[in-house]
């Protein structure tokens, strides 16, 4: 009785770890705002023309940029991939488009589009900047209330 009754908590215990592995392995796009879903569905259908598209994890930052603690959103181009195209229309020789969208009430709406090579997002102080690394150098945007300056 006693081997079977091990083996029944075995079993419990292995059944209930298998229910909690899907719950804890979330993709990044079930991880954001149905907003921020929309607008990359939309940016990956115009890049690529209507070809099948993905998005590689780090060209997406839906966080807090603009200190209102509400998520905003960025999405590189740099970081869309299409079918048979490596990649997005929406970049050149060495440049891609990096969106920046802030929250307005329960939407992002575009607030800036700049070329880049690469991005990151800081926070320093309390305070998040957006280092755009382009052919002319780094810039640190900072939003200013009304804008990124």
């Amino acid at each position: 009785m006693r081997q079977n009754t091990q083996s029944w908590l075995v079993a419990a215990i292995v059944f209930v770890g298998m229910m909690a592995v899907p719950m804890l392995m979330t993709t990044d796009a079930e991880a954001r705002s149905k907003a921020a879903n929309w607008l990359i569905q939309q940016q990956k259908e115009a890049a690529c023309d209507g070809a099948p598209a993905s998005v590689m994890p780090d060209a997406i930052y839906e966080g807090d940029i603009t200190g209102d603690g509400r998520d905003d959103l960025i999405i590189f181009h740099a970081g869309v991939r299409c079918g048979d195209r490596v990649l997005s229309l929406f970049c050149g020789a060495s440049n891609c488009s990096l969106l920046l969208y802030v929250r307005r009430g329960n939407l992002l709406v575009l607030e800036n589009e700049l070329l880049a090579l690469d991005y990151a997002v800081k926070t320093r102080s309390g305070r998040t900047t957006v280092e755009v690394v382009s052919g002319a150098g780094t810039d640190t945007l900072t939003w200013d209330g009304s804008g990124f300056r």
